[in-house]
């Protein structure tokens, strides 16, 4: 799985489109990124422990459907299906990252999701003041 990893690398960046109409596109390229991810967190996850699951799987996915909701409210009919799939992965990938045990993958996965979360803000709900910046430095944080 190490290079499903570095695909992930990859196809990440060509994940972010500047014109609403390439949004799915934009979309789709950042969901194989992190279902890549998923996989290898899957993949290298040492024991599986209930409670380590309950204590990372409840509050994503508590976040992951309130923003969702928040979204969905807000977004033309033909993108809530692919922003809903989006969500349950991100979730997924951030449940599998603290699963996983490894801080760094943690932390990772945390700035993914405030990354994802201040770009959709930004596009469906409201300006956030420097987006862009944010959701960029966000993002390359959780290369690393």
């Amino acid at each position: 799985f190490g290079d499903i990893f570095l695909e992930s690398l990859i196809v990440i960046p060509n994940g972010d489109p500047n014109e609403d109409q390439l949004f799915i596109a934009g979309l789709a390229s950042f969901l194989l990124a992190h279902l890549c991810y998923v996989f290898y967190n899957i993949s290298t996850i040492p024991k599986f422990e209930l409670r380590s699951f309950v204590l990372s799987a409840v509050p994503m996915n508590m976040y992951a459907a309130a923003f969702a909701r928040l979204l969905l409210s807000r977004v033309k009919e033909q993108l809530r299906l692919p922003i809903l799939v989006y969500s349950i992965v991100i979730a997924s990938m951030g449940v599998t990252a603290f699963l996983k045990g490894n801080r760094h993958g943690i932390v990772g996965a945390a700035w993914f999701v405030l990354s994802d979360s201040v770009l959709s803000y930004n596009k469906f709900v409201s300006p956030v003041p420097y987006g862009k910046y944010v959701v960029m430095v966000t993002y390359y944080l959780a290369q690393f």
